[in-house]
């Protein structure tokens, strides 16, 4: 059977006649007849039989107009579906990301494009903080970005996940050894931070803050990747964040799990109120959707576990 020969049955079917259905389809009878015959000869069952001067349908052609009828109706709707997508111009979503999590951003607009075909995802990367300004200047429209203690008014947030950060150090300094390190021996070295603008640099001084301790860093840096070199040359330490150490470490670092307490920061994904990009609240859940699958793979939070950061 083929799609042709359906729907001209179809079309003889609910006319009743060859003749109306010629006259719909604007086939010539004679045509549409071998249709119907070569259609008959391949299910091995009559379809119609003459009453009259029309036909009626046999049960077994009954069967097959009610089966075939609603799938033909089903396809013509995605075609017009299809049609309509086509047509429409793809509206573009900025989407900032933490740089550590910018590896993953082929994750999210893969699942994008699936589910939100009208969206077309640009990704840029940058600390939170940046993030954060970028989307109440209006530069970006949605910003996935970690626990920030700035101004966050005007903005909406859901939650992803979460992340462990760790100490990290140079492979041959002999804390290097070490399986955890608590907070109060973290605030006692000299540490390599990011400026106050910066997320992490705000949840650090609150836990210390915590135990009673005030850290001054020996350096703040504000690049990732000159962090990672200085710690690697001795400069010091850092403290950085699951993904950055999944995706990002050298094998000259090791990471160490700080304790007493844990050092964790919640990851979001926010917009601003009133942003007139429609179904930003969709593709939010798309994201959050991507997010909670890649933490059941082990690829993002806190389910992926120490271990497998310290292979």
């Amino acid at each position: 059977m083929n799609l042709r020969q359906l729907s001209y049955f179809v079309a003889i079917g609910e006319a009743e006649s060859v003749t109306k259905a010629s006259a719909r389809l604007r086939i010539a009878q004679p045509a549409l007849t071998r249709h119907l015959k070569h259609l008959e000869g391949k299910l091995g069952a009559p379809l119609t039989r003459r009453y009259g001067r029309g036909i009626v349908l046999t049960d077994a052609g009954r069967y097959l107009l009610g089966r075939v009828r609603p799938l033909l109706n089903e396809l013509a709707q995605v075609e017009a579906e299809v049609m309509e997508l086509a047509r429409r111009t793809p509206v573009e979503v900025s989407l900032g990301l933490p740089s550590a999590l910018s590896c993953l951003a082929d994750r999210f607009i893969e699942r994008a494009a699936t589910l939100q075909p009208a969206v077309r995802l640009r990704v840029v990367d940058g600390w939170s903080g940046f993030v954060l300004d970028w989307l109440q200047s209006g530069r970006l429209d949605l910003g996935v970005v970690y626990d920030h203690f700035g101004d966050m008014n005007g903005l909406v947030s859901r939650p992803l996940t979460s992340e462990d950060h760790y100490l990290i150090v140079k492979r041959s300094d002999r804390l290097a050894e070490r399986d955890r390190i608590t907070l109060a021996e973290v605030a006692t070295l000299p540490l390599i931070l990011p400026s106050r603008r910066h997320g992490l640099r705000h949840a650090a001084e609150r836990a210390f803050a915590s135990i009673g301790c005030h850290v001054e860093p020996v350096a703040e840096v504000d690049a990732v990747p000159t962090i990672r070199t200085l710690v690697e040359r001795g400069t010091g330490f850092s403290i950085l964040s699951e993904s950055e150490i999944r995706f990002h470490l050298s094998s000259a670092l090791i990471a160490i799990p700080i304790t007493e307490p844990g050092l964790i920061r919640n990851v979001s994904i926010a917009f601003r109120a009133g942003n007139p990009v429609a179904n930003l609240e969709s593709l939010c859940s798309v994201i959050r959707d991507e997010a909670l699958a890649m933490s059941r793979e082990g690829v993002l939070g806190r389910a992926a576990g120490a271990s497998v950061l310290e292979a």
